[in-house]
């Protein structure tokens, strides 16, 4: 049985040991004229009972990376016992001799054992809570490629005190570059409040994780990097809006969609509202007019309200980013079909008509991420837990503070 308590930078262990058997074996040695006169035996040494205590100091080391020591360990025992087969009563004070003997053996072997297993056991366990994994990000239209991204975090701290244990992590999200554009990298949230307010995580459930929004960010630039964004629509994947195409004489529609920078979240707005914006979104559609062939290229931004929420697939908790309505939605002409340009006020009024409302009413609902909550193997800690056993996170409730989104819940 082993109970953990906190103290201020660490840890304190109570243990017990129950009914700790090892099997003895005498060699007898007393040879008289040649003859082996003490033979051999066997027999069993008993414990009933080991009970040890230790204080154990957990942080960082230089590399920040868990590291554990034990300042203070102390060991006791009881019940302990020595027989031997075929040994009677005349040799008692031998074996008390010899038990004595044992006991020192027997703390100092477990003395040793524990204090060079239990750091190691604490160093992988709070080493597991870093992530490095890859994240499947689904083709948005049917055709598409999948694209894969890469979630990785290492400790900027680790505290403990009698509250809590509260681990803080540096994360980046990487992506294998497919598109031919180059900015800088995702735009970071900087201090758009008031400037004095300090993020903290409640403390009132058994654990709370808070997620910055420029991680979010990241993730988005890494999906937008690996090129999920360059989409290519056409009567199929349109769906519906062939039909509205039909009635302006708009035949065999492409619709080819770059988007410059990549979307990116952001409750900077002045009322603490999560919006998901697009700057930069580079439109080319090529189709037939009344049998003619046109191709029109625009530049577009939106912004919309979004929403961060959890999911479950059936493999662990996840949440992700999703686009709920657009509030507002800009475009400007680059070029129309030479000797089409007077054209550019009827397919104004298209795109102002039902070919807009029916194109953003499919952007809604849109959804980005799957950022998956890390689970802990338990099992390869210490011998003897089964296979597949996690400490799972299991979120209960989300709310948004300061630019980071907060899951509360319980370990399971």
């Amino acid at each position: 049985d082993i109970t953990l308590a906190l103290v201020p930078e660490g840890l304190k262990l109570f243990g017990t040991i129950r009914n700790l058997r090892m099997d003895v074996d005498a060699v007898g040695s007393c040879n008289v004229l040649g003859v082996d006169l003490c033979p051999d035996v066997s027999g069993q040494m008993r414990v009933d009972e080991i009970q040890l205590y230790a204080i154990i100091s957990l942080g960082l080391d230089e590399d920040k990376q868990p590291q554990a020591n034990i300042v203070d360990f102390q060991l006791g025992y009881s019940g302990e016992d020595l027989s031997l087969n075929g040994i009677g009563s005349l040799l008692n004070p031998i074996l008390d001799a010899v038990l004595a003997l044992f006991n020192g053996q027997i703390e100092s072997l477990l003395k040793d054992e524990l204090q060079s297993m239990l750091p190691g056991v604490l160093e992988e366990l709070f080493a597991q809570f870093q992530l490095d994994q890859s994240l499947t990000i689904p083709p948005l239209v049917e055709g598409a490629p999948e694209n894969t991204v890469t979630l990785r975090t290492r400790y900027s701290r680790l505290e403990l005190t009698m509250d809590g244990v509260q681990l803080g992590f540096d994360a980046v999200v990487q992506g294998t570059k497919k598109v031919v554009h180059s900015p800088l990298g995702s735009l970071g949230r900087g201090d758009c409040d008031d400037g004095e307010t300090v993020f903290a995580l409640s403390k009132g459930s058994e654990i709370a994780v808070g997620i910055f929004d420029d991680l979010l960010n990241q993730l988005l630039f890494a999906v937008w990097w690996g090129g999920s964004l360059e989409l290519e629509l056409n009567e199929t994947t349109l769906g519906d809006l062939g039909g509205t195409l039909d009635g302006y004489g708009i035949a065999n529609p492409v619709i080819k969609l770059d988007f410059f920078l990549a979307p990116m979240i952001s409750d900077c707005d002045g009322d603490g509202a999560l919006t998901l914006g697009v700057g930069d979104l580079y439109i080319q559609a090529d189709f037939t007019m009344l049998g003619a062939p046109l191709s029109v290229s625009l530049f577009a931004s939106l912004l919309g309200n979004a929403s961060i929420s959890l999911q479950n697939d059936g493999t662990g908790n996840s949440f992700s980013v999703t686009l709920e309505d657009i509030q507002q939605f800009e475009y400007e002409f680059v070029s129309v079909t030479e000797g089409y340009e007077d054209l550019i006020p009827i397919i104004d009024e298209l795109l102002q008509g039902e070919l807009l409302t029916g194109a953003l009413d499919s952007l809604t609902g849109t959804t980005f991420g799957g950022l998956a909550l890390p689970e802990i193997d338990l099992s390869g800690l210490v011998p003897g837990i089964p296979q597949g056993t996690k400490l799972t996170i299991n979120p209960q409730e989300l709310t948004r503070d300061s630019g980071y989104t907060e899951l509360d819940g319980n370990l399971d």
